[in-house]
């Protein structure tokens, strides 16, 4: 379903939209006017709140889910306190929650934070050799203690894997290293957040103000394998200027555009057909120059890519997520092209939410 673009559909997809935002404040009064409140309550599936003292917390199964739960979120009643997600607790609380719920004990476990591909941080848990629990114990222990202790939007956000491995606990009497003292591949769980805001920061230093105002004609070619699954199953070359960012999106690693831009601009990309080879080499020149009209001066989007399949042709855009910027680059482009333009998301909470409005339509 369609929810949080749902007003660059159809007028189908913002009456199940609307529904559901009247069905979720409907819950909400039913669940808060219950003297017995149970523990969680289920909106939709994949998204629920949990109660946490006088707070609840509204999650979701997987990243795609954020959308519904942020409506629901957004539909509780004003003087009750509604979390979206899971709040970070530090990694004392952390651990006490992973023992209560999982019974592992994580003390003198210890952690390694690397960046990956697409701008992700990968975690490694090195669990002493006595620390009780089976392999899929350690996993969902250490799992627990990640959620808590970042919070799930920054887990949604910036972490990629979770790796969990046995090892000796680290004696107190070390042997010092006889030449240059090198940095430990692992260090005390206590250290965990402020490794991943060490690792955070270390990406965005790099980013730049805006992907709106580069200048760059260091084009990089992809060659594509067509993959049904994909986002872009029949995309089979790309020319980008942001390649880091377009393969993380197109080999399914979960993405979010806040990983390579320090600006509010999102990566989205439109999509369309034409008859002949001739007529799609102009259609995608006239997408480019149109989206360069419609980004003016200060500019609201700017082309970061095209590709194309056996049929379809691709432009990639970063653009200033407002429905009015989006729809007015669709618009633009089936009027100027003469033909539908679908539009999708790169970002993985909305990757879900496509749009295939009929030319000419509303």
């Amino acid at each position: 379903m369609s929810h949080r673009w749902a007003d660059l559909g159809t007028a189908a997809e913002r009456t199940a939209r609307d529904a559901f935002v009247r069905e979720a404040a409907r819950a909400w009064r039913e669940l808060l006017g219950r003297a017995d409140r149970p523990p969680s309550f289920r909106f939709a599936r994949g998204v629920w709140a949990e109660r946490r003292g006088p707070r609840w917390v509204v999650r979701w199964a997987e990243a795609e889910l954020r959308p519904l739960a942020d409506a629901v979120a957004r539909t509780a009643p004003p003087a009750q306190e509604v979390l979206l997600g899971l709040p970070a607790l530090g990694w004392e609380a952390a651990r006490a929650l992973a023992l209560r719920l999982h019974g592992v004990d994580l003390e003198g476990a210890e952690v390694r934070v690397g960046i990956t591909r697409g701008h992700l941080l990968a975690l490694a848990f090195s669990i002493p050799l006595d620390t009780r629990g089976g392999p899929d114990e350690l996993q969902a222990a250490t799992e627990c203690l990640c959620e808590n202790a970042l919070g799930e939007q920054t887990l949604d956000r910036w972490i990629a894997t979770i790796d969990v491995v046995r090892a000796p606990r680290r004696s107190r009497l070390s042997v010092l290293p006889a030449g240059p003292a090198r940095v430990a591949e692992t260090h005390p769980l206590h250290l965990l957040e402020s490794l991943v805001e060490r690792g955070v920061t270390a990406v965005t230093e790099q980013l730049p103000e805006s992907q709106l105002m580069v200048e760059c004609d260091d084009w990089t070619g992809l060659e594509l394998q067509a993959d049904p699954e994909g986002i872009q199953g029949d995309r089979l070359q790309a020319f980008t200027r942001c390649p880091e960012a377009l393969k993380a999106a197109l080999e399914g690693l979960p993405f979010d555009s806040a990983r390579f831009t320090r600006g509010r601009e999102v990566m989205i990309w439109f999509a369309w057909t034409q008859p002949s080879l001739s007529a799609r080499l102009a259609a995608r020149e006239t997408a480019e120059a149109v989206v360069a009209e419609v980004g003016g001066t200060e500019p609201a989007c700017a082309v970061c890519g095209s590709g194309f399949g056996p049929v379809r042709d691709y432009l990639d855009v970063w653009a200033i997520p407002e429905v009015e910027v989006l729809g007015k680059i669709r618009d633009e482009l089936a009027r100027r092209l003469g033909t539908p333009v679908e539009l999708g998301f790169y970002d993985t909470e909305w990757a879900r939410e496509r749009f295939r409005p009929d030319f000419g339509s509303e």
